[in-house]
Order: structure tokens, then sequence, then C-alpha cells
């Protein structure tokens, strides 16, 4: 743009327009920090993996040498500097991620295309790194919920009828994740149980969940990290490891006691085939919910 000055048009250009720019032409020598993530090995011990510099330029810096080279010979010549990601390696070991402090199961249905939809959903939600004070939003995580996600078309009830809709079957990852909030003792910011009975979700324990409407959202109100993890395989959705391993107090407390919370909270998911559901039900229900 340009503005007086002097009495004179003066260019002025905008640092960080220019740097994406810059950035966005120049991928093999500037890249972004990667960020350290924390992993669960073996389904029970937290691991970090290093973060990475990455390489930039000061875009002041840029947009100060760009302007004097519109009269000059046109040459900008800047000196890379390194890029600090947003979570270094050592700011997440200073999480605290150290064991598994809750965990929940429940039986999935013999509906193939429906059971598609949790192995979609648990991928995205496998380590989820949720830090001090932050929130966990299901719908966030999951993205879109759309076709070009992989999302299908599965069994739900909307309005008190059964129909069908793309993501079908997500509820029961609403209830695995909000369970996994409430046994860690975290904060409640948002959940909406379904309108009927399950007998596969810990009575009065479950969240519905429906794309743009209703959301499971829990917080963080830990001093330490929460990392949720999840393995799909061919004989259950495991949202984040067996239920025969990493056991601890709050995975074994009953659905109506909250449990005392520990350092390094790695909340884990689980949905398993081990008890039959009941034929021909969904795990979600009530108002337009998956």
């Amino acid at each position: 743009t340009f503005s007086p000055k002097n009495g004179k048009l003066a260019l002025e250009l905008d640092p960080k327009k220019l740097g994406d720019a810059l950035r966005a032409n120049a991928r093999g020598i500037l890249k972004p920090g990667k960020d350290a993530r924390i992993e669960i090995v073996n389904h029970t011990t937290p691991t970090v993996v290093p973060s990475e510099d990455g390489v930039g330029v000061d875009d002041d810096k840029l947009a100060s040498e760009a302007a004097k080279a519109i009269t000059g010979n046109r040459n900008v010549v800047l000196t890379p500097k390194p890029v600090t990601p947003a979570i270094t390696t050592e700011a997440a070991q200073k999480m605290g991620v150290k064991e598994v402090v809750a965990q929940i199961e429940t039986p999935l249905t013999d509906d193939a295309v429906r059971t598609k939809n949790l192995q979609i959903g648990t991928a995205k939600v496998a380590n989820t790194l949720v830090k001090p004070g932050d929130t966990f939003s299901l719908l966030k995580t999951l993205g879109p919920i759309d076709e070009a996600h992989g999302f299908v078309s599965s069994g739900v009830v909307s309005n008190g009828f059964n129909s069908t809709a793309l993501g079908g079957g997500l509820s029961q990852l609403s209830t695995n994740t909000y369970n996994l909030g409430f046994l860690a003792g975290y904060e409640d910011i948002q959940h909406k149980p379904h309108s009927k009975y399950f007998s596969r979700y810990p009575i009065g324990h479950e969240a519905t969940l429906w794309e743009g409407k209703i959301d499971m959202i829990w917080k963080n109100t830990s001093k330490y990290g929460a990392v949720t993890r999840g393995s799909p395989t061919a004989r259950c959705i495991r949202g984040s490891g067996p239920p025969s391993t990493g056991m601890s107090k709050s995975r074994r407390a009953p659905p109506t006691t909250r449990p005392r919370r520990r350092p390094g909270a790695i909340p884990q998911p689980t949905a398993s085939r081990r008890t039959p559901a009941r034929p021909g039900s969904r795990s979600t229900s009530g108002a337009r919910s998956r």
C-alpha cells in the first residue's frame, strides 16, 4: 500500500504477508519448526518425540529490504534464522505425562459401515495433546465429517426417528472421550446425553455428537499434560490402548465415582467387543444425534 509521507507517496509493505509469500515459494529452503510430540509406546509408556527447529527469515527485515530494493538493484539478501517450534522438547517433558489415569471401553455393534466411522474417528483422536488449561473438543479434533475425509453414512436417530447420516456411530467415540475427562477429574464444559438408553454405555455417563450442533468438550484443569491415544484394529476400536494393560485405579473406578487425579494424565478411550451389543441398536440417539 501507499501512504502520504513528507508530501510524497511512500510504499508500505506488510511484513507478515510478504513473509508468507516468500515461505510459500521457497519451501525447499524455508520450513516451519516441528513440535515435540508425546506418543504412547506399547499402549502404556509415554515417550517424547523431540522437536525440530525450522528455518525462517525476519519478516520485518524482509519488508524493509524489499522496500529499499524497489529503487535499487532490486535484489534482497537475507540471512536465514532458526525457527523455534511452538512445543519444544523441554516443554513437552515438563508437562509430566507419565502414566495411564483413565480408560473406558464400550462394545461395538456388528455394523461394519458404522465401525468404519469409528475407526476413522478414533485415529484422528490418537495422540492428541491437551496442555494444562486447554480444552479438548471432539468436533474440532475430528474436523469435517464428510465423504472427503473418509466418513460414510450409517444409522442415526434424528428427532426420534431412525435415519442415516454421515458419521453415524461417532457418538460412541463421544461417549468414550467424555468418560476420559470425567474419570481423569477434568472439567466438563459441554456434553449432551442420548435421549434413550443403550446398554453398552455406562448409565448416565454417555454423550452424543452432531456436527455444528452438539459437541463434547472437557477442560484439562490439572497442571499436567493429557494425551489421548487410539489404535483401531480388526477386532475392536481401541481409542487409546488395550483394556488389559496400563490400568490404574481410575480405570477400575465405577462410573459414578470420580477418582483422584494423578500426575501426567494419559486418558485412554477403548471401544471393544468384549460384551455383545443389543441387536439392532445404534450408539447414538436423541434429537439429531449420531
